[in-house]
């Protein structure tokens, strides 16, 4: 009888062993869960930076923050504030949290430390304002034995106004994406993925975004090879032309009537609500 109870007390912890797995990262151990078939494990929500906040929320990307005990990566309804249209289109809301900065990793059972896979990331669309990492499903390639990612990164004008100046300085939502790629380079093999063979991939403003990203001298060492569709660095909306500009019409469609000085921008934005912002969509379509 105790031979048989130590049997399936054995079988339990093999079976619970296997339908979870945890990874140690600095910040604290996080735990992802085998998806339903059993090919590949989903870790949902991890933080890779933190969001600043209040008058630095223009700024770039601070550390993580630790967590004490174990992160359930479970939730995937996190994304980052933007605008979003109720059942009655007539109406026009705001959804998403400012403390948006997460990615999430779908990895192949078989990706260990001591077997290292292919990592593909892919960027979401939504021409700068919408949209969040968990678009896109990504079973097939998980299936398949690449290590997938895909994350948020601030929207509208928490993440692509620029002024030039020390508050806003400008391309926030492109530093978060640098920050998530180190933070790939430096975690990533915990996972089980290779660091050396990390292909950023994307979908129109998400294609734009993946080549900046590979032009970027911030990112050197941090991606193998780029997949483009339908956009790149080239698109006539990849680039602003006139930030400034830009950044006045949505100040004046938000009621601003100040001179348009770069001190009275600043001044207005820091005071703008982050939802006010959010709702000011359109504008971000070059």
């Amino acid at each position: 009888m105790l031979k048989v109870l130590l049997l399936f007390c054995l079988v339990l912890k093999v079976t619970a062993e296997e339908d979870f797995r945890v990874v140690t990262l600095d910040e604290g151990d996080v735990k992802g869960y085998k998806y339903w078939n059993g090919e590949f494990y989903e870790f949902y929500g991890v933080p890779y930076a933190s969001a600043p906040r209040g008058r630095d929320r223009f700024k770039g990307p601070l550390p993580p923050k630790p967590w004490k005990g174990v992160l359930e990566a479970k939730d995937n309804t996190i994304g980052c504030v933007q605008q979003y249209y109720t059942n009655d289109e007539s109406e026009v809301t705001t959804v998403g949290i400012e403390e948006c900065l997460v990615l999430n990793l779908f990895v192949p059972k078989v990706a260990t430390e001591k077997n290292l896979v292919p990592v593909l990331v892919y960027i979401h669309s939504g021409a700068f304002a919408i949209g969040h990492g968990n678009m896109g499903k990504y079973n097939y390639l998980a299936k398949h034995d690449v290590l997938v990612i895909s994350w948020n990164y601030r929207l509208g004008a928490l993440g692509f106004l620029c002024l030039g100046t020390e508050e806003i300085p400008g391309n926030a939502g492109m530093k978060d994406q640098v920050a998530a790629l180190r933070w790939i380079n430096k975690n990533i093999q915990k996972f089980g993925g290779d660091p050396k063979k990390v292909t950023v991939a994307g979908f129109s403003v998400g294609a734009g975004m993946a080549e900046l990203l590979a032009l970027s001298k911030s990112t050197e060492g941090l991606i193998d090879k780029i997949i483009l569709d339908s956009g790149s660095a080239l698109s006539p909306w990849a680039v602003s032309r006139d930030p400034i500009r830009l950044a006045k019409n949505i100040a004046y469609s938000l009621g601003f009537n100040e001179t348009g000085d770069i001190k009275d921008l600043t001044k207005f934005y820091l005071n703008a609500t982050v939802d006010s912002l959010a709702l000011k969509k359109p504008e971000f379509l070059h």
